[in-house]
């Protein structure tokens, strides 16, 4: 045992990736907790209803901003570190994303203002300034997570948890003042939860315009055919796992009432503290992995990954205890009807971060279809499961739904592991 924990120790001393992941960790646990915060003060002065109001505002644009991504934020990470000893081609692909993306921003924000009594329609939500300043921060949150993704792929992970934090803070000392001010509205708390982002990313864009790659420009033949070889498969991945993450709560509002759609939306945001954990790590060593290409790498890598899911295993034993307490000191009393949703939130959250580091690894492995395939089990599986159940058993069912599709996109993955390292051998052999 004592030479477990000593070549544990060691790991966390000399593993680069380990350094990187802690910082950034650091960075995103502080985010979280500003988030939280943030969140606290927007969940307790809006109440459940108005909470839901907002919640699936949010949602909707960050279903929406995948449109102006169309998958590149699975690719931009995998070929700027396949590219990293050459400068002028990651300057130049990074260059064509832009401009795609000016294109998509246009695109969506006609063509999202054209369909707003549509979705009114198909949602049942009766909001059409919401789903207007939706549109519109889909543009920003598009912006922040493309500077996001460049200086992940640049590896300065500091910058990124500058970035992070900066605009977390924005939210919640903005959520405070209209607290403070009295303006209790879903309007007021959308318009700074939107905002944040791009000015954040406007103001560090052009303190670090000499060290980022943010020129608009077209790139050869060449690069645009090997991001052609990922793109639909990523394009899939990256809808589906958008959708995971707020399909359930849509479908809670279209079916059932707003006050069960704030008190998901409670859970919910209480669990994605966890989620912001996952996401850095993930960040890390999707980074750091897309850079091995020898098999002895990747299988050292995979056996370290371990420690990931004993962090994960710990960490919901941890929590469980906590629930009851952590629901009301956060979202407040009035969520706890939520309680049984949160617990069952927070273990996919923690068996979501267990999975992270064999996701990662196939950013080194070219086996695109892995991202679509694994996308489309799970969304089957959360539509499935709650247009059986939800009517029945309320948010306990959307809970269920999604932590069922996690536990199949593990089990997945873990099969996909396997035969994508035997086909290493084999190209190796």
């Amino acid at each position: 045992m004592n030479s477990y924990i000593a070549k544990i120790l060691l790991l966390l001393k000399t593993s680069e990736a380990v350094e990187q992941s802690i910082l950034l960790t650091v960075g995103t646990v502080v985010t979280g907790l500003i988030l939280a915060l943030a969140m606290i003060i927007a969940s307790r002065f809006l109440g459940p209803e108005l909470f839901g109001v907002f919640s699936v505002s949010v949602s909707i644009m960050v279903i929406l901003s995948k449109g102006v991504d169309l998958g590149l934020s699975q690719i931009i990470p995998r070929l700027m570190n396949n590219w990293h000893n050459n400068p002028k081609k990651v300057e130049e692909f990074l260059g064509q994303v832009l401009v795609w993306k000016i294109k998509l921003s246009i695109i969506i924000v006609l063509v999202g203002v054209l369909l707003i009594p549509f979705i009114e329609n198909l949602l049942g939500y009766p909001y059409p300034f919401l789903i207007l300043i939706a549109i519109i921060g889909s543009i920003g949150i598009a912006m922040y997570e493309h500077v996001y993704l460049v200086l992940s792929g640049l590896h300065r992970f500091a910058s990124v948890n500058t970035i992070s934090i900066t605009q977390a803070i924005i939210k919640a000392l903005g959520f405070l003042a209209v607290f403070l001010l009295g303006m209790r509205s879903a309007e007021s708390i959308s318009v700074i939860y939107y905002l944040a982002p791009p000015l954040t990313v406007l103001f560090f864009v052009y303190r670090w315009r000499k060290v980022l790659p943010i020129k608009p420009m077209k790139a050869s033949t060449d690069t645009i055919k090997v991001v052609k070889h990922f793109i639909w498969d990523s394009l899939i991945g990256v809808t589906a796992m958008t959708l995971i993450a707020n399909l359930d709560l849509l479908l809670v509002q279209h079916q059932l009432s707003l006050y069960d759609t704030g008190i998901y939306a409670g859970a919910s945001r209480i669990a994605m503290f966890i989620g912001f954990v996952s996401a850095s790590v993930g960040g890390v060593l999707s980074n750091r992995v897309s850079r091995y290409h020898d098999r002895a790498d990747l299988v050292s890598y995979l056996r370290k990954s371990f420690l990931v899911v004993i962090v994960a295993v710990v960490g919901f034993a941890l929590y469980l205890p906590l629930s009851r307490i952590s629901l009301t000191l956060t979202a407040g009393p009035e969520y706890l009807p939520g309680l049984s949703a949160l617990i069952i939130l927070v273990l996919n959250a923690f068996i979501s971060l267990a999975i992270v580091p064999f996701t990662a690894f196939f950013y080194s492995v070219n086996h695109p279809r892995y991202f679509s395939v694994s996308g489309i089990i799970q969304v089957s599986i959360i539509v499935i499961g709650n247009l059986l159940f939800l009517q029945e058993f309320g948010i306990v069912a959307a809970a269920w739904s999604r932590a069922l599709a996690t536990i199949a996109f593990g089990i997945f993955t873990a099969f996909y592991v396997v035969y994508a390292l035997k086909k290493t051998k084999q190209h190796h052999g």
